[in-house]
């Protein structure tokens, strides 16, 4: 059975405006891959309008949604359309691209002060500051001020406003994702961008509480079963998994945490994390990671235990296909929904996450999404 009806996928450029009569997408979206993706293609000439290449090609910004409601949004990053195929085809990235890609170098026009001395931008007509440089105070500030000077917008949850008593700098080579991801770590959180462009730093553990949006179904029987699950693979891999985990930070502290005579403990901060499943398997493979950037034994802590959650978030997990791209109530599929499964066959039963989903669509295979599960409380 392959079902390739008409979908009411849009994607609005800042050049063309709105297009459509894609049929040919694939859409991956994934809260630990940092840079989500797409691809689109379709007649160049959607309900009989052409697309002229001059206005196609200043595309930059964009939109794509389904019924109305956004489902990825960031820059479109290659262009491509053929006369005699009569297509065009679209490379979509998220605006986690730009944090992934850039330093937080911030230009301001050239009659203002900076804090640094800055660098004449003859193209732009702007000074573009050398780095960012955030004192001390906490996580929310120091996103806010690098993602937004690359004009992308912040949300911090909760654990992003722990103060912090250092100050943050970026090198001049020192991407916004190099600079936030250890931080992020410390902090617990967890950095991703959603179908909006907006950069999340928050706990993942807040979405766990939320009700499910669907039931995946593979039962037995057959025929008079609900069953909605085309296929789903079980993945249980620790190539990548360590049973100790430890970060060692920078650590040196003052008299006023145990040392008055010198002024200074030079005792390096250190956290460690265990990987039970692994101990109880009778592994025994420590990892040992050096964070300079971890200046307590908490924020050491946290890394550790956000490096071991990563790590077997990547090796265990559920991907399960469907039709569609929405769920049984019509709500296009998201990361960080709710699903309750049951896979009597494997002993699959419960409430999983969604961690990734990818939209797919051609003539041979219909439309489909395919979901990335996790088990909730692996990742805090």
């Amino acid at each position: 059975m392959t079902i390739f009806a008409s979908l009411p996928l849009v994607v609005t450029t800042d050049a063309t405006g709105p297009l459509f009569g894609f049929d040919k997408v694939d859409i991956d979206s994934d809260l630990f891959v940092p840079v989500d993706a797409g691809h689109v293609s379709g007649p160049s000439q959607p309900g009989g309008v052409p697309i002229p290449w001059l206005l196609a090609k200043r595309a930059r910004k964009f939109t794509a949604s389904l019924f109305g409601a956004p489902i990825f949004s960031g820059t479109v990053e290659r262009k491509n359309k053929g006369k005699r195929e009569g297509r065009l085809e679209l490379e979509l990235y998220s605006t986690a691209k730009a944090l992934f890609d850039c330093p937080p170098l911030v230009a301001i026009p050239a009659r203002v002060p900076g804090p640094v001395v800055p660098v004449p931008d003859p193209v732009a007509g702007m000074t573009v500051l050398k780095r960012l440089s955030v004192p001390a105070g906490t996580l929310a500030q120091i996103a806010t001020a690098a993602a937004g000077s690359l004009g992308v917008a912040v949300a911090p949850g909760a654990p992003a406003f722990t103060p912090r008593l250092d100050a943050v700098s970026a090198g001049d080579t020192t991407t916004c994702w190099q600079l936030l991801e250890p931080l992020a770590k410390q902090a617990g959180a967890t950095l991703w961008v959603d179908e909006l462009g907006i950069l999340h730093v928050d706990k993942l553990a807040t979405f766990y509480l939320l009700p499910p949006v669907d039931k995946l179904l593979c039962l037995p029987g057959g025929a008079g079963q609900a069953n909605n699950v085309l296929d789903y693979r079980l993945l249980d891999d620790t190539t990548d998994r360590f049973s100790h985990v430890v970060v060692k930070g920078n650590g040196a502290q003052r008299a006023q945490h145990g040392n008055a005579a010198t002024g200074l403990l030079s005792v390096p901060a250190a956290g460690q994390m265990i990987d039970p499943a692994l101990v109880a398997r009778g592994a025994y493979r420590p990892l040992v990671i050096a964070d300079g950037t971890a200046r307590n034994t908490l924020q050491a802590t946290n890394a550790a235990i956000r490096e071991a959650a990563m790590r077997q978030v990547r090796g265990t997990k559920i991907e399960v296909d469907l039709y569609g791209w929405t769920t049984s109530t019509g709500i296009p599929w998201r990361v960080t929904q709710m699903v309750a499964a049951a896979f009597p066959e494997d002993g699959i039963a419960g409430l999983f996450f969604v961690a990734g989903r990818r939209f797919t669509r051609d003539k041979q295979s219909g439309t489909r999404t395919r979901l990335t599960l996790i088990e909730p409380g692996v990742l805090t």
